[in-house]
């Protein structure tokens, strides 16, 4: 566990997490907390931050390739994530970048991009 979580020696911090164990408490109290957690994170009381473009164009790089190797389940969580404006946002990024970058290719701008370096390798030799 943690070494002095709280001034408490490990060997205490053991002993309690094996106690609440046995009480079959402890697997309530994880549930709890991780049902806090989520609670604390939708929250609409509070103010996030508006994310930065730089977060905004990545976040739909990954969606973009999520989605295209056909990993839908995780693209919708993470569209969930991303609020409406920002997503729209986005998406208009990759829809202007892909002709600049590869016209001619229907693959996800992330997987572009490696390949872009590679041929940029062996024209600067």
């Amino acid at each position: 566990m943690l070494p002095g979580f709280y001034g408490a020696s490990s060997s205490l911090v053991v002993v309690v997490k094996e106690t609440l164990e046995r009480r079959g408490v402890l697997s309530s109290i994880k549930g709890r907390i991780r049902s806090e957690v989520f609670a604390a994170l939708d929250d609409k009381t509070v103010v996030k931050p508006k994310p930065s473009n730089e977060t905004i164009l990545i976040n739909d790089l990954i969606r973009e390739y999520l989605e295209y190797n056909n990993y839908n389940y995780a693209a919708m969580v993470l569209r969930a994530g991303i609020e409406g404006e920002h997503l729209q946002g986005a998406m208009q990024h990759t829809h202007t970048i892909r002709p600049v970058l590869w016209s001619n290719s229907t693959d996800p701008i992330i997987l572009i991009l490696p390949r872009l370096l590679d041929s940029t390798d062996t024209y600067m030799q």
